[in-house]
């Protein structure tokens, strides 16, 4: 009698083991098979999030000064004030240490260019400038 009673707590144990580890089977297969969905969803999410960020805004107007920084608007209203300095050194901007050459700077097509085909992405110039007080 003893033995059937052992038998049967034991029995209920490994049923109840069976059932637990079938069900986690699965959720956990459930989970990796909609895994790549999240993934997909949360990279989705985050790329929206950047573009708002970090909408790409053409410039409207520039006025270069003579200690090489550019006061610029942006199609978005905002002023900000770019500073060159950091750039003069590399290529191509090093072709604009002369002040008068630097002052040439114009708009077009959105962003700011000077003569001899010398530009810089308008997205550079919204990252790295500083918002002027209105």
């Amino acid at each position: 009698m003893l033995e059937l009673i052992v038998f049967g707590v034991l029995g209920s144990l490994f049923a109840g083991i069976a059932l637990w580890l079938g069900n986690n089977t699965n959720r956990i297969k459930r989970e990796r098979r909609e895994a790549p969905k999240r993934r997909q969803k949360a990279r989705q999410a985050e790329l929206r999030r950047k573009l708002r960020e970090h909408q790409l805004l053409d410039v409207i107007r520039v006025t270069p000064t003579p200690d090489f920084k550019l006061l610029l608007e942006f199609e978005n209203g905002e002023h900000r004030v770019f500073d060159m300095v950091p750039l003069m050194n590399k290529k191509p901007f090093d072709k604009l240490r002369d002040p008068a050459r630097f002052t040439q700077a114009y708009v077009d097509y959105g962003t700011v260019v000077w003569p001899g085909n010398i530009d810089i992405a308008p997205e550079t110039l919204y990252d790295r400038s500083k918002a002027l007080r209105s």
